[in-house]
């Protein structure tokens, strides 16, 4: 049985860069190809490459991943996408359950793109033979000591390292470099190319003094020797220091930058001389080419170059002008000869082929030692704790600590002063920075984030960071209510968020003594307390229990640890009621939608009692998180209103509701495995679909949709929805959510324009609607005298695509008069002034705009049958509805309608009033209603909302694509009554 291949990642970004690191890049993944020891996984920039590089081609086992971020135009590989280039890496192998494998970064101080280590990895860095400018490195070697492995061309390289204490010396490993020139390529000339003799100058941009210096030197030998030799550069430089060389060396000058193998090895060849002066180690490739093609070198006596070639090299002063100007005219006249043997040992020691298996020797060396990745920790709190809080720990005993974690200390307040007695100060290992450099998106860089609140004023940012970013609280006491006046003081938070604090933790049993931890505590991952009676309590309040008791003096790092070495915790289930409770607190009447959303809210307060529900807030433009109670009142507060047309306090008790939401602060933040139900969603909002669309938030995405009307029927929409829909849907599909149709006609329209608008095809699952009615009430004032006479029922919005001009027109044609009152009852819509008109002054037709769900229940019961002549329907609520009445059904055969119906309903053309008014006379006729009504009763199934709702909430949970329909439950004999 063939053994699975370790998965190893690769930042392929710098495969784009100029020779000599490109090339030797490509060079060193192709011969990790060739001997198949490992499953590659190549990551590059989205704009990368432009055109299939010819490594995809040579070598087709490797996978490409591009990585997508929602940036603006520009290249993903910059300083200013760094923190988001990281958490999307973060994500990305969360989801692939690449967590922990080796990621490679090569070069990391090359001036074209800004590297980032993903938390989740074993990260190693290979050939960091560069020092950056000072300015930049202190950056440079913070990400060195981020790596768990360094590889190195040479020793002297990993001598320096060493030294610098960056790393373990065991952790720092030389593995050569193969290096152009050692291969088999071709040379073939570039076009254009030098005219003449020339030097060759492999230049490296960091060099930017020594670069000047040279540049005056080869004028300085120019002058003194009246040579005519070109000087060729190489590489990529700025457009600043290539003006700068020109005017210093003159204008016989060629630059090179994307450069084949073949046309830098006949450069190579060709070159009268190789000059390679520079300040700081960088990379080989360009001294072992000149030695395999026995040219004269020039270059500067740096460590690796002494070491890789000893003698056949005229060592100069980088320093030195005159002395660098001295040794090219020495080596033009009087070039070193180069020993054969030395040539031999550099192909043998230089070998892409040698070089991987040095590095596979490393790599499982150090795996062999059992060392893992160290969790990166960032350290919330005050930078001064007082004596008996746990975290004072860490600062006595730094060793312990830093062994086990890669630690960041962000202290809030005034900086550390003698007085502290430096508990921090001590650990040297840790980074010790005020809180206010530390942006809020780049606390979800950190695998693990601890914070030490005190119920003290000054711990207000501590915790509010704890409230958006959760991570493992150290509390010496549950006591917060002083951090939480503190937010609300300056205005992070409303004092009615701070009494519904209170309220909840009196509900759930948890006393004064614990006032402010709720919220808090709910979302940590975990908590650390340091007393019996405070470890009860957040019992009590955190559920499932993730808290740990550790007594003064104890072991923290060991609590932490315990703490990480949990399962993770369970997939949180996320609702938005974004669009039912911004429609509904404006303007309190439901559609079929809003009928929808209510009943899914309802039922999923039942069967997910878990579950959290969310709201778009513009201000932060963010989902906040809504606190249950606040659910329910909006639930009873629909429910009231829908079933009893109550209106006591309606506009006060909603303005109470609407406050409540708009000063929710919770925002959302997801673990891995956390899934979003959208039930609407709001289409119009583009930070809204931005936001759900992020692949760091780490979202399952499940969205409803209900019908695709603004682009399959665009002719009953307005310009801006269905400009809002295409878009949304646009940005949407790229991170492949779910989508959830409730019809199989939804579902296959939702595909065609997928597959026409060049989307990727979409996981789909349909869930039909329920349709169980409720108790009819007594009938209101205004269609009292419907009782006792004959009526037809017609429910939906007045809108065009409902087709109401059908009706109006076969009422039209009936000369007769054969037909009864028909009750129409919806709200008005849209574009149908003129239309609207005609049905209030038609003698026969009723409109009922504010009728209640037991009213509507009433005329159900009540009506001869049922007519719904819409033009388009993603369900059809008002036809299965009227089924579950027992009503006799006359519906159009258009869109999903015939789905919904069956053989139950008969249809017709709803563009056809002749053949609808023959329809709506046949089942005046007593014995042919009476006939349908019993066989409705018979074969029709209803489906109450519960199981429609429930289906669609496993649906969610059980990720199952496709699902067959629920099944619809007999009548029991007292629904079965009308």
């Amino acid at each position: 049985m063939a053994l699975t291949k370790p998965d190893l990642i690769i930042d392929g970004q710098s495969l784009a860069d100029p020779p000599p690191a490109g090339l030797d890049f490509e060079n060193f993944i192709r011969a990790l190809d060739q001997a198949g020891n490992y499953r590659l996984t190549i990551v590059v920039d989205r704009n990368f490459p432009r055109q299939k590089p010819p490594l995809a081609d040579d070598c087709p086992n490797i996978d490409w991943h591009r990585l997508e971020l929602q940036t603006p135009d520009g290249p993903v590989w910059s300083a200013a996408n760094q923190n988001q280039r990281q958490q999307a890496l973060n994500v990305w192998l969360i989801k692939q359950q690449l967590v922990g494998c080796p990621f490679i970064i090569n070069q990391p101080t090359n001036p074209t793109y800004q590297p980032a280590w993903p938390a989740h990895s074993y990260k190693i860095c290979l050939w960091p033979n560069q020092q950056p400018d000072p300015a930049d490195g202190l950056d440079y070697f913070q990400l060195l000591a981020e790596a768990d492995l360094i590889l190195t061309p040479t020793q002297a390289i990993a001598d320096e390292l060493a030294a610098n204490n960056l790393l373990a010396a065991s952790r720092i490993g030389v593995i050569g470099q193969g290096g152009l020139g050692l291969g088999r390529d071709k040379a073939s000339a570039p076009n254009p190319g030098p005219a003449g003799d020339f030097v060759l100058w492999p230049v490296n941009e960091s060099e930017v003094v020594t670069n000047q210096l040279v540049a005056i030197a080869w004028r300085l030998f120019k002058k003194q020797t009246g040579s005519n030799l070109d000087l060729v550069l190489v590489g990529d430089i700025s457009p600043g220091q290539k003006a700068d060389i020109k005017s210093r060396v003159g204008r016989r000058t060629f630059f090179g930058r994307h450069l084949t193998p073949s046309r830098l090895a006949w450069l190579y060849r060709q070159a009268a001389a190789v000059l390679l002066v520079r300040q700081q180690p960088g990379p080989l490739t360009p001294l072992l080419a000149a030695l395999d093609n026995r040219r004269p070198i020039i270059a500067s006596p740096t460590a690796d170059f002494r070491e890789v070639a000893p003698e056949g090299v005229h060592y100069c002063n980088s320093q030195s002008i005159l002395e660098i100007a001295r040794t090219i005219d020495l080596a033009l006249t009087d070039p070193v000869p180069i020993n054969p043997s030395q040539i031999q040992r550099l192909r043998r020691d230089f070998d892409w082929a040698k070089t991987v298996r040095s590095f596979d020797r490393f790599r499982q060396t150090v795996a062999a030692k059992g060392a893992k990745p160290k969790p990166t920790v960032a350290l919330v709190g005050r930078s001064q704790l007082p004596a008996g809080i746990p975290g004072r720990e860490i600062g006595l005993s730094p060793p312990a600590w830093v062994q086990q974690f890669r630690v960041d200390y962000f202290y809030e307040g005034r900086p550390p002063q003698q007085a502290d007695d430096d508990w921090l100060g001590k650990t040297g290992a840790v980074a010790y920075r005020p809180l206010i450099d530390l942006p809020g998106e780049q606390l979800d860089r950190y695998q693990t984030r601890v914070y030490y609140l005190a119920n003290h004023p000054d711990c207000y940012q501590t915790l509010l960071r704890a409230l958006i970013h959760p991570g493992i609280i150290v509390a010496p006491s549950l006591r917060f209510d002083r951090v939480w006046r503190q937010l609300v003081a300056v205005g992070f938070v409303s004092q009615q968020r701070l009494s519904l604090e209170t309220e909840i933790e009196a509900q759930a049993g948890v006393d004064d003594d614990c006032r402010g931890a709720w919220s808090l505590l709910r979302r940590a991952n975990g908590v650390i307390v340091e007393t019996n009676s405070d470890y009860l309590a957040a019992k009590k309040i955190k559920k499932p229990a993730r808290v740990v008791l550790v007594e003064p003096g104890g072991d923290l790092a060991a609590a932490i640890s315990q703490l990480q070495s949990k399962d993770p915790p369970e997939p949180v289930n996320y609702i938005d009621v974004s669009s039912l409770a911004n429609n509904w607190l404006q303007q309190p009447w439901l559609t079929g939608i809003q009928r929808y959303e209510h009943q899914l809210l309802a039922r999923a307060r039942q069967s997910w009692p878990k579950a959290k529900f969310v709201f778009w807030r513009d201000g932060p433009e963010t989902l906040a998180v809504i606190p249950d109670p606040v659910i329910d009142r909006l639930i009873g507060l629909i429910s009231d209103f829908q079933t009893s047309g109550r209106r006591y306090q309606l506009n006060r008790r909603q303005a109470r509701l609407k406050q409540a939401f708009m000063s929710a602060n919770h925002h959302l933040v997801a673990n891995p495995g956390d899934r979003l139900l959208i039930p609407q969603g709001l289409w119009e909002n583009h930070a809204y679909a931005r936001f759900v669309s992020d692949p760091g938030r780490q979202l399952e995405v499940y969205q409803v949709i209900h019908d695709l009307i603004p682009v399959a029927r665009p002719q009953y929409t307005t310009k801006l929805t269905r400009q809002s829909f295409s878009r949304y849907l646009a940005q949407v599909a790229p991170s492949r959510p779910t989508f959830i149709t409730t019809s199989k006609n939804t579902q296959d329209d939702l595909k065609d324009y997928c597959r026409q608008s060049g989307l990727d095809q979409p996981t789909t699952i349909a869930c039909p609607l329920g349709d169980n009615p409720l108790d009819p009430n007594q009938p209101a004032d205004e269609i009292r005298d419907l009782a006792g006479q004959p009526f037809i029922l017609s429910v939906g919005t007045i809108e065009p695509r409902k087709n109401h001009q059908l009706l109006l027109e076969a009422y039209r044609k009936d000369a007769d008069g054969i037909l009864p009152t028909l009750c129409i009852a919806g709200r008005v819509g849209w574009l149908v002034g003129d239309l609207l008109s005609e049905l209030k002054n038609h003698p026969r037709i009723m409109l009922l705009t504010n009728t209640t769900d037991s009213q509507l229940a009433w005329l159900y019961q009540n009506c001869a049958y049922t007519v719904f002549p819409s033009l388009y329907e993603g369900w059809g609520l008002p036809v299965a509805e009227s089924l579950a009445w027992g009503c006799p059904t006359l519906a159009s055969n258009a869109a999903s309608l015939p789905e919904v119906g069956g053989d139950l309903a008969d249809y017709f053309d709803p563009t056809d009033s002749d053949q609808l008014l023959d329809l709506m006379k046949k089942y005046l006729d007593e014995k042919t209603n009476l006939a349908r009504r019993r066989k409705i009763k018979r074969d029709y199934r209803p489906l109450p909302w519960a199981n429609s709702v429930d289906h669609l909430l496993e649906a969610v949970t059980q990720e199952k694509a496709n699902q067959p329909k629920p099944k619809r439950k007999k009548k029991t004999k007292k629904a079965n009554k009308s």
